[in-house]
């Protein structure tokens, strides 16, 4: 299976989220046809009938080598697990195939902007990355924190981030209003600056599409995108389509 770092960058990650498996393969073939990159696979959304070992050799052989991100955060039908329970769920699936694996920075200790410095969940953390680690697997670690933060604390946390193992720092901010947005994007450069590193930095809020459609070409490592819109689809991703359109008129993909 391919690295995201094989891929050029940024790579068009169709994120699958589906209750059965017959529904993440539709999406992945749509996808497919629209040309990506990448897949996601959002555990938490998948019924947990489906979690099972079979089901993984599947999907994963599905994807025809291509790299895979795979979540299992402790929202949707997660709801109500343990944090063990949820994390379970990645390291069951990274035995089966998957390139990527993300890790909330508040596992084992949950926090409102899902960052936490508590020592003994940041030791478990560790402990979990280097599983996955140990598995040949990459792991980026995650923070949605439900809030603006400024470029100066966007990058305090992703260098906090990476400090605990991580391959990849992933944040998520909030852009309410033009001048939220234009600090946001100041923090994709600095974080191209400075961090050195792999990351991926989206937004939620007013101007979350914009910045989506925009931070790519700043250094996010992943284009998130969907094959296309249903209810269980995050609304702020762009369609393959549009993303790719995007990656063509500033001559980061061939026509």
């Amino acid at each position: 299976m391919q690295a995201f770092t094989d891929l050029p960058a940024p790579a068009l990650t169709a994120m699958l989220q589906g209750r059965d498996p017959e529904r993440i393969l539709y999406l992945m073939q749509l996808a497919r046809t629209q040309g990506a990159d990448a897949y996601g696979f959002q555990l938490e959304q998948l019924e947990p009938r489906w979690r099972t070992p079979a089901v993984y050799k599947v999907l994963f052989q599905a994807v025809q080598g291509k790299p895979v991100y795979v979540t299992s955060y402790r929202t949707q039908l997660n709801t109500g697990r343990s944090d063990e329970d949820c994390l379970q769920d990645l390291l069951q699936a990274a035995h089966y195939g998957g390139t990527l694996f993300d890790i909330p920075a508040d596992s084992f200790h949950p926090e409102e902007r899902q960052f936490t410095q508590n020592p003994v969940a940041i030791a478990r953390q560790q402990a979990l990355i280097r599983q996955l680690h140990d598995l040949g697997k990459t792991v980026v670690l995650s923070s949605h924190t439900g809030c603006y933060l400024s470029p100066q604390d966007i990058l305090i946390l992703a260098q906090e981030q990476l400090a605990r193992g991580a391959d990849l720092a992933k944040i998520v901010s909030r852009a309410d209003t033009a001048t939220q947005l234009q600090q946001q994007l100041q923090a994709s450069l600095e974080l191209q600056r400075q961090l050195r590193r792999p990351f991926l930095f989206l937004c939620t809020g007013n101007y979350a599409r914009l910045q989506r459609m925009l931070n790519p070409l700043l250094g996010s490592r992943l284009f998130l995108c969907v094959a296309e819109h249903d209810a269980l689809s995050t609304p702020e991703q762009p369609t393959l389509a549009e993303a790719r359109s995007v990656l063509q008129l500033c001559g980061l993909r061939s026509g």
